[in-house]
């Protein structure tokens, strides 16, 4: 399913320990007409590498070191408001959809191109 209606320049915010995880969100965000402000290796580094820096959504890894998806997604919504997309390998995500009010979207690996802008759609839109 192709997602055509998404807010255009958002700028966001990743997390996620996989390089090649990391340069794939980037490079399909900014194709999509995005900016990424940072790409970091887990939620810690998200923190102190945006401090002071404005987005509009974050896409986290649930399953980091240091700082996982679910304890970052906390953080910052206590801090910013920010909305989160969850991005995990876990077969099953369902659980995590209702366990945190920032969570407006859960997508397993890969991530198709589809799914991401959906997710992005239903972020915006909330």
């Amino acid at each position: 399913m192709r997602c055509d209606v998404i807010q255009p320049g958002l700028r966001i915010a990743i997390a996620e320990d996989s390089r090649a995880q990391r340069l794939f969100l980037t490079r399909v965000l900014e194709r999509l007409g995005h900016t990424v402000v940072c790409a970091a290796e887990n939620g810690e580094q998200l923190r102190q590498s945006c401090d002071g820096v404005e987005f509009d959504l974050a896409i986290l890894d649930l399953d980091m070191p240091v700082a996982d998806g679910l304890t970052t997604a906390e953080e910052l919504w206590v801090e910013r408001r920010v909305p989160v997309i969850l991005v995990s390998g876990h077969s099953d995500l369902q659980h995590v959809n209702e366990s945190v009010e920032p969570i407006s979207s859960c997508i397993r690996k890969p991530i198709s191109i589809a799914e991401l802008e959906l997710a992005i759609s239903n972020a915006v839109q909330k």
